[in-house]
């Protein structure tokens, strides 16, 4: 039996040559599985100004002898490019990594159009860096996640590519000098384009230990498929409703805890209560190795902001259309 509300979900939607919040409409069956994008019925569209620009056609140079190059890379910053290529292999299958002289950066969407993930690493936070001109990398990220997996965790990595190549060529370093692994991996040609997020006020946020925040969504997922997240006076709520029944965690402001990382800092404007799917909280926390702690930025109507600092490098940010309730 359907239930007098049906489920809307806001998707991050392209239109022509600018990115809008559109509003869609689907009546949920009982099923786990995602809603396919081709059920879903636009209802509603609000401009958010974000934008988008196209990818030049003449980004490689055909005959520069250019090239991007990043290399030793060495221990834990090894190991983080590892990391992250992990955390994001199961939400998007592939990726532009876009490469200029200030650092690598990837913006893609997952095939459901309802996340979005964004990628910042800095060119200081490598120990070498060094990219002649501004290039594009098409990589599919199940592929590159295998490659990687291949390096030890305390091996010297570098990457590099000629600005008319068609390869990503990988390579690993054991920290004894005995041993070089090389590999390369066939760049693919994505048409894409890049979201210029503009800077949004958000009327809470809450800081808190990446780890607990991983629990808490693998915890509730296991009565529900949807998770209510509320930011009010008692604190941050997590609730969860299903067929085996409900539950909910509450975190408050702990400000006193003697590590920083194990603080939970709430800073809230107004109340604010949106809805998610679980099934995308849950991958956005396969980052939790990234950082000790993850950042949450809400505001009614737009998609949480899911934040994971690396360190000096940069930054792994998720981007999810939360789920609201409307009566037919």
């Amino acid at each position: 039996m359907l239930s007098s509300a049906h489920t809307v979900y806001k998707a991050i939607f392209l239109i022509s040559q600018r990115w809008s919040i559109t509003f869609y409409t689907t009546v949920v069956l009982p099923s786990l599985s995602p809603p396919n994008p081709q059920q879903l019925i636009k209802k509603k569209q609000i401009n958010m100004n974000l934008q988008a620009q196209k990818t030049p056609k003449n980004l490689k140079a055909k005959k520069s002898p250019d090239r991007f190059l990043l290399k030793d890379v060495c221990d834990a910053k090894g190991r983080i490019v590892k990391l992250i290529v992990e955390a994001m292999k199961d939400l998007i299958s592939e990726g532009n990594i876009d490469c200029t002289k200030s650092g690598l950066a990837l913006q893609s969407m997952d095939g459901s159009h309802v996340s979005l993930v964004s990628l910042l690493l800095r060119a200081e936070g490598f120990e070498h860096y060094r990219c002649d001109r501004n290039i594009s990398l098409g990589v599919q990220t199940a592929s590159l996640s295998k490659i990687l997996k291949c390096s030890g965790n305390d091996d010297a990595l570098s990457l590099s590519a000629e600005d008319n190549g068609d390869a990503l060529n990988i390579m690993f370093e054991a920290t004894s000098g005995d041993r070089v692994s090389d590999f390369s991996l066939k760049l693919m040609d994505i048409d894409s384009e890049h979201l210029g997020i503009p800077g949004t006020e958000y009327v809470a946020t809450v800081r808190m230990p990446a780890g607990e925040f991983q629990r808490i969504c693998r915890d509730l997922q296991t009565m529900g498929d949807t998770c209510t997240i509320a930011v009010g006076k008692e604190g941050v709520k997590f609730s969860v409703s299903g067929d085996l029944g409900a539950g909910n965690i509450t975190l408050k402001n702990n400000t006193a805890a003697e590590k920083e990382s194990d603080r939970v800092i709430i800073t809230m404007e107004e109340p604010v209560e949106l809805t998610f799917a679980l099934r995308y909280l849950n991958m956005f926390a396969k980052a939790t190795p990234l950082s000790e702690t993850v950042t949450l930025s809400m505001s009614p109507g737009i998609p949480v902001v899911v934040e994971y600092a690396i360190g000096d490098m940069g930054y792994m940010r998720f981007y999810l259309a939360p789920k609201v309730e409307e009566d037919d």
